[in-house]
């Protein structure tokens, strides 16, 4: 399965999830997304820097004992789920939905897929 059918299959997963877009912290570049409708790179180099900043204060936070490695982010109009790979700390997922159902359970779901996914990334370079 591509990584782009992995993502697809990610995002169907969620009721009412937009976006699901892999990125690399270390570039601060989003690589490939999977979405219902094209979002303006301008949105995508957004969340990238959300994603950096988000993990750049949980480390801060965590202290060197811990690192989060998701985060959950709710606002009126949507729901971001962020991800960091467990095997590969700059490979991130970021899923946009339209609710908060299940966030906890879908962050799970996306933090073993971006597992996966990070360690055939990290092998084919």
């Amino acid at each position: 399965m591509t990584l782009a059918e992995r993502l697809d299959e990610l995002r169907l997963k969620q009721p009412g999830c937009q976006l699901v877009a892999f990125g690399d912290l270390g570039t601060r570049l989003i690589l490939r997304t999977s979405s219902q409708t094209p979002f303006p790179q301008e949105n995508l180099d957004q969340l990238c820097m959300l994603a950096a900043q988000t993990f750049s204060l949980c480390d801060k936070v965590q202290g060197e004992g811990g690192v989060g490695n998701d985060a959950i982010i709710h606002t009126p109009n949507e729901t971001t789920v962020i991800v960091r790979s467990q095997t590969s700390g700059d490979d991130f997922l970021c899923c946009l939905c339209e609710s908060d159902e299940n966030a906890r359970e879908f962050a799970k779901s996306a933090a073993i897929m971006l597992n996966e996914i990070s360690q055939v990334h990290r092998c084919s370079e």
